[in-house]
C-alpha cells in the first residue's frame, strides 16, 4: 500500500465496508474503525487493518485518526423505530461531534460525511399523487426540523447542522446525501428484514402510494471516494439511483425472487404511522428493536436529482434490475435468506 492513510469510521457499515474495498483496491493505507460488537466476517478478504472504536469517545477516534490526511464518516447513528425524538437528536450529535473533534485535533485534511437524503426533504410523507408534476429533491432543498415527530428525520437533520458549525469554522467537509441504499453487503439487515419477509411470504400487504429513490450501497461508496477525491468544501451531494413507486419496488423484489405478492395494498405513510407507534409499545417492555432506518420507507424523499454528483463526483448508478437480483444473490449466499 502506497497511498495516503484514510481512516474510515464505520467501516463495517453497509456503505462503509465498500468504501473499505474500494479504498484498498486503489492502494490506500485504509485504518477501518469498528464497534466492539460490530461483524467483521465480510472484511476478511480486505487489505486494511481495523480498529475498535467507541461511538461518541474522542479518545478512540484520535488513535484511529492520528497521522490519517483522511476521514470517512460512515456510521452515522440511526435510531431505533420509538427512541423519544430528543435523546436520539443529542446521542447523534454526541456522537459526530466526537469525530469531528478528534478530526480537527489531530489535524485532519478532509472529512467526508455520509448522512442521510432525508435531510433534502421539505415534505416527508408525500403521496405519489403529490409527487406528480413536482420538481426531483435536489441539494437545494431541507429538511425544516419539527417537520415531522421522527426520530430519523430530527436526528440526521440536526447532525449535518452541526456539520455545518465546523464547516464555518474552516473545517474541510463535504457531504454526501444516499437515498434507500440496497445491494450486497447488509450485514445488518437494516433492509435485509423486509426483504426476507417478502421473500418468505410473511408481508401481510404492499405499501404503495408514495415515491421512493434506490441506489445501489456499491454505487454510494463510489461516489463516497470521489467525493473524498474531487468534491467541494462544504458541498452536499444527493446520491440516488432509481425514482420508483414503492409497491413497484416491492413488485421488483418479488419477481426476482419468482415469489407471489399479497394481493392487498396499504397505504405506505398509514404503515409509518403503525411502525413507529409499534416502535414506542416495543420501546417500553424493553425489547430488542430494529434500527430505525428500515422503519423510514414511508417517509423517503420521493423522486430525486442526482445532478450534482453525475456532474461534479462522476456518479454513475446502475439499473435498478441488477441491484435487486445480486441483493436476493448475496443474501442466499451468505446465508441470510433461502427459498425453493
Amino acid at each position: 500500500m502506497n497511498g495516503p492513510t484514510v481512516a474510515v469510521v464505520g467501516a463495517s457499515s453497509h456503505v462503509g465496508a465498500h468504501v473499505v474495498r474500494i479504498l484498498a483496491d486503489r492502494g490506500f493505507d485504509v485504518r477501518g474503525g469498528v464497534e466492539r460488537d460490530d461483524p467483521r466476517w465480510h472484511l476478511t478478504d480486505v487489505d486494511a487493518t481495523f480498529a475498535s472504536v467507541e461511538p461518541g469517545r474522542r479518545s478512540s477516534l484520535q488513535q484511529l485518526v492520528r497521522g490519517a490526511p483522511a476521514v470517512i464518516y460512515c456510521g452515522g447513528y440511526d435510531p431505533a423505530v420509538g427512541t423519544a425524538v430528543g435523546q436520539a437528536r443529542r446521542k447523534g450529535v454526541a456522537e459526530l461531534r466526537a469525530v469531528l473533534e478528534a478530526s480537527r485535533s489531530e489535524q485532519v485534511a478532509r472529512l467526508v460525511y455520509v448522512s442521510s437524503a432525508c435531510t433534502a426533504v421539505e415534505h416527508p410523507g408525500a403521496s405519489s399523487a403529490e409527487h406528480q408534476g413536482a420538481e426531483p429533491v435536489d441539494e437545494t432543498t431541507r429538511y425544516v426540523p419539527g417537520t415531522v415527530d421522527d426520530p430519523y428525520f430530527e436526528t440526521k437533520a440536526a447532525m449535518e447542522a452541526e456539520v455545518y458549525r465546523y464547516v464555518a469554522a474552516s473545517m474541510d467537509v463535504v457531504v454526501v446525501l444516499p437515498t434507500l441504499v440496497l445491494g450486497p453487503g447488509d450485514v445488518h439487515l437494516a433492509r435485509g428484514r423486509w426483504i426476507r419477509a417478502l421473500v418468505r411470504g410473511m408481508l401481510p400487504a404492499v405499501p404503495q402510494g408514495t415515491m421512493v429513490n434506490a441506489v445501489d450501497a456499491r454505487d454510494v461508496a463510489s461516489s463516497v471516494v470521489s467525493a473524498l477525491e474531487r468534491g467541494r468544501r462544504g458541498r452536499r451531494y444527493l446520491v440516488g439511483g432509481t425514482n420508483i413507486e414503492l409497491s413497484e419496488l416491492f413488485e421488483q423484489f418479488g419477481a426476482a425472487a419468482q415469489v407471489p405478492l399479497p394481493d392487498r395494498r396499504i397505504d405506505a405513510r398509514r404503515l409509518e404511522r403503525v411502525s413507529r407507534c409499534a416502535g414506542r409499545i416495543i420501546d417500553q417492555i424493553a425489547v430488542e428493536r430494529a434500527p430505525g432506518g428500515g422503519a423510514q420507507l414511508a417517509l423517503q424523499v420521493g423522486a430525486v436529482s442526482a445532478d450534482r454528483a453525475v456532474g461534479e463526483l462522476q456518479f454513475q448508478p446502475r439499473s435498478l434490475g441488477a441491484t435487486v437480483q445480486q441483493t436476493l444473490d448475496w443474501m442466499v449466499r451468505v446465508g441470510y435468506l433461502s427459498w425453493g
